[in-house]
Formats: C-alpha cells, structure tokens, sequence
C-alpha cells in the first residue's frame, strides 16, 4: 500500500532531500527560514563579547587622548594641547622623582667634599705639625748623664751618637740632683729640654737588659723608657737601630714645650732675719 504524498517536507533533514517537482518553492522558503534564524541565534551569542571589545576601545582611546593631551586648534599647527589631567599627575610625579634624585646627588657630593676637605685640613695640621717639631729638635738641647751598670760606656755613646744625629745638642758632663724641682731649676738654667738617664742590668753570663729613660727639662719628671734585652755584645747596636724610633715622640714633645716662655717654678730665697738692732755707744767710748 502507498503512503499518499504530502505538500511539504515533515523534518528538518527534508529540507536537504532532493525536491519532487511538486514541492521546489516550499522547500526554498524552508530553507530561507532556517538560514534566518541561525544568523539571529550567531547575532545574539556574540553581541556581548562584541559591544565589551567596543567598550575596551572606547576607553583606550579616552586614556590616551588623556595622557597626550587634547590636540592644539586647527589653523596653529606647532602649538600643543593642554595636558588631561592623568598626564600633570604623570608629569609631576616625574619631576618630584628628578628633584629628589638631583637632591640625593647634591648631598651625596657635599658629603664627599667635606670629607675630602677634612682629610686635607688634617694632613695640613700633620705637617705642620712635623715642621714645628723638627725645628724644636734642631734647637733643642740635651743632657746625657752617665749610665748604670757595669761596662755602660759603649751604650752611652751609642745613645749620644743616635741623638747628635737628629740635630740634638748634647752635653754629658752633668750629674743628676735629686728632685724633679731641682731638674727644673737647673733646665732653666742651662736651657736644657731633656735629660737622659740609663742602665744596664746583667740577667745572666751572656744576656743583658738595657734600660733608657727621658725626663723632661720643663716638668723634671719621667716622659718616656725604652727598654732592650738581649745579648749584651749586641745592645748598642739594637739601641742605634730602634731608640728613636720609641723615644722619638717624646723628645719632640719635649722640645716644643721647651721652645713656649716658661716661668719659674721656685721663688727665690728670702730669709727673714728680723728687726734691726739699733747700736748704743759704750760709757767708755765717751770719755
């Protein structure tokens, strides 16, 4: 039994079935239908991710005409725009941070000139400094008095020779006193800056300890020792190497205070001897 023909396709897959002759203008306006509807469906799904790209651009282009600036009058070419606002923030931003790092740069070479003018000052006063004390060693002058001990003469003269040769006066025929008052006194005197004492001490056949002390002229007290151990046939010779360079110091001292006006520590003597007695004549004298 046939099935009776129809006016039209009854699924959609008809659509796409080859057309009797009865039914070719049914089948195209199905077709149009479905190719309508289909590009509305496409339209609705990207309509959003569309307008959210065109609100991006929109706001892109905002930012940049804010940043540059809005463009100068039409007929003044060269002329620029004034800046949006986003664009002074910027710009201000950027100066703030070039006049904080110009700043910074200022300070830091002001602290190195100052550091560098500091280092001068001291090296300035330093040499100074070394002039003013070898011209006092140059005047200075210096009293070696005999050494203790036994066999002391060739350390004297050891110790006499490594003075002369710094440009110090020395003299060895005075004795020591007894006080720090009496050094004074006689310092003054003679014009003496330092006083030079020393000894020997035998520590057993062969081995020695050789002692050097400097007292000053002004205070007549002990400024500086230098002691030397070893063997005993060797102490000049280690005395002539390294004395000058542990008492040198203190004779430089030594020699500049020597050098200022000094005033007397000791008043002169004054004795006290009472009232005068008035002189009678004798009854005998008369006649």
């Amino acid at each position: 039994m046939s099935r009776p023909p129809t006016s039209g396709p009854s699924t959609p897959c008809a659509l796409f079935a080859r057309p009797g002759p009865g039914s070719r203008f049914t089948l195209v306006a199905s077709r149009f239908f479905l190719l309508t509807w289909v590009s509305a469906a496409l339209l609705v799904a990207i309509a959003p991710a569309a307008q959210a790209v065109a609100t991006g651009s929109r706001a892109e282009v905002k930012s940049n005409v804010q940043s540059r600036g809005k463009p100068g009058k039409p007929g003044k070419p060269g002329k620029p725009g004034k800046p949006g606002k986003l664009g002074r923030k910027t710009a201000a931003r950027s100066a703030s941070a070039s006049a904080t790092k110009a700043n910074a740069k200022t300070k830091a070479q002001s602290r190195a000139d100052a550091r560098a003018l500091a280092k001068a000052k001291v090296k300035a006063r330093a040499d100074a400094r070394a002039k003013e004390e070898a011209a006092a060693i140059a005047a200075g002058k210096v009293a070696v008095f005999a050494f203790k001990g036994d066999d002391t003469e060739p350390l004297r003269i050891q110790v006499v020779q490594v003075l002369k040769s710094k440009g110090l006066d020395v003299t060895t025929t005075l004795r020591p006193v007894d006080s720090p008052e009496q050094y004074r006194d006689m310092a003054a005197t003679l014009g003496l800056a330092v006083y030079v004492h020393g000894q020997i001490k035998d520590t057993s056949q062969d081995q020695a300890v050789a002692t050097v002390l400097v007292r000053s002229g002004i205070t007549g007290r002990r400024i500086a020792t230098a002691r030397f151990s070893g063997d005993r046939r060797t102490l000049a010779a280690e005395v002539e190497q390294i004395l000058w360079d542990r008492v040198g110091p203190a004779f430089a001292r030594a020699c500049l205070d020597a050098g200022k006006p000094r005033r007397r520590h000791n008043a002169p003597m004054r004795i006290e001897a009472g009232t005068p007695i008035e002189s009678t004549p004798r009854p005998d004298e008369g006649t």
